[in-house]
């Protein structure tokens, strides 16, 4: 079946559009193979990298190597391959982000991996539509029939740091009903590709689960978690709040969508808020609390778990299920006396309204956060309307 492809033209310097019969995936791995032969796997796996998050990698010391990787490939695809396999919808402008057009296709290629690499326990493979940084799936355990949720990705650390977290959670009684189970402590490595499983938990419906619910579990995970994770001996990283102007970087692909001009006005004020909110890592915060990540009453993708202050949490819950910044007492109260019910203290109105403005300051850095992850992919329809609310709550005063 002919198909409309985009190939970069060395010569001219432009893109083209051809008609062509290549089967996308044999061309994928031909490619893929002769860059692991040819060059660096280090530098190879920075370029997968870019391609899965849709930026560029900023490593200082990698930078000269990573510019002769994109060259390489355009060379190498000019020379042998002068069509990269990739539907004009699908294509990403190769001038800013070139190696999407090799690797845009990776999930085929970690589809195959997890069949043969682990083929023997797990069945019934399918690739799950969720939107997500990672590619996602579902399978059944073989033995039992079991279905399971795994996620793909390419970064070892915190394929680690989410397994280990998961698992040991999920086995301990204080903390099982908050994440989904697991009994597999580390990924499974697929030549490159790190693997978590998790048990598949049913869609529910949001409202399902209210607000109050989860501010009182999010006040559980911070005290509770913390012990349990302390206690085995888990080594727990620091929140890392990333500079204004790599957020800004990473809304460039769609900037069209919002008043780039309005945001870049929050500069000093997200610059500050952070500064205020690095001191304040007492608790553990799930890290990346947005609306996605609760499943049928329960946390998921775990990987950002870390030292920070609970406003984070806090202040992108509240935001993403639309309530405003005048109604955010009540639910705050939930969540301060969870939390002090947890550590055996008396909490005091001066307590509240200090949580309160630190979730406020906390709502600039969140929202940008979670708009610049929105905006740094291509996006679908459902996602206009988070980046609508996200962009109307830090512009709104």
């Amino acid at each position: 079946m002919a198909k409309e492809a985009t190939y970069w033209d060395t010569e001219t310097g432009y893109t083209k559009t051809v008609t062509m019969k290549l089967d996308s995936y044999e061309l994928f791995n031909a490619v893929k193979k002769r860059l692991k032969e040819e060059r660096n796997q280090e530098i190879s796996e920075h370029i997968i990298r870019e391609a899965t998050t849709g930026s560029r990698i900023h490593n200082k010391d990698l930078a000269s190597d990573i510019e002769a990787e994109r060259a390489f490939i355009y060379d190498c695809l000019s020379e042998t391959y002068p069509q990269i396999v990739k539907e004009i919808e699908e294509m990403t402008d190769p001038n800013k982000n070139p190696c999407t057009a090799i690797f845009g296709r990776l999930d085929i290629e970690i589809q195959t991996r997890i069949k043969k690499s682990i083929d023997r326990e797990l069945g019934k493979i399918k690739k799950n539509d969720a939107i997500s940084y990672n590619e996602t799936f579902e399978c059944e355990e073989k033995a039992t029939g079991k279905k399971l949720f795994v996620k793909a990705t390419t970064e070892k650390k915190r394929a680690e740091l989410e397994a280990i977290i998961n698992h040991t959670l999920s086995r301990d009684k204080r903390t099982s009903d908050l994440v989904a189970f697991t009994d597999t402590p580390s990924p499974i490595n697929c030549q490159g590709i790190y693997l978590t499983i998790r048990e598949w938990l049913p869609q529910t419906k949001e409202e399902e689960r209210n607000t109050h619910y989860w501010m009182a579990a999010y006040a559980k995970y911070h005290v509770r978690a913390k012990k349990v994770l302390e206690e085995n001996r888990v080594k727990i990283p620091t929140f890392e709040y990333k500079s204004f102007d790599e957020r800004l970087e990473l809304m460039d692909k769609n900037k069209k969508m919002i008043n780039l001009s309005r945001i870049k006005q929050l500069r000093k004020q997200y610059q500050e808020n952070c500064e205020e909110l690095k001191h304040d890592a007492q608790y553990l915060l799930q890290g990346d609390a947005k609306t996605g990540n609760t499943v049928d009453g329960k946390m998921i993708d775990l990987e950002g778990t870390a030292l920070g202050s609970p406003a984070m949490d806090l202040s992108i819950t509240l935001t993403q299920r639309g309530i405003k910044e005048q109604d955010w007492l009540p639910y705050l109260e939930t969540y301060l006396r969870t939390r002090s019910k947890e550590e055996g203290v008396i909490y005091t109105t001066k307590d509240l309204l200090g949580l309160y403005d630190k979730t406020r300051k906390a709502k600039t850095v969140s929202c940008v956060r979670e708009l610049s992850g929105l905006m740094r992919r291509t996006i679908r329809k459902e996602q206009e309307k988070q980046i609508e609310q996200l962009y109307d709550a830090l512009i709104s005063k």
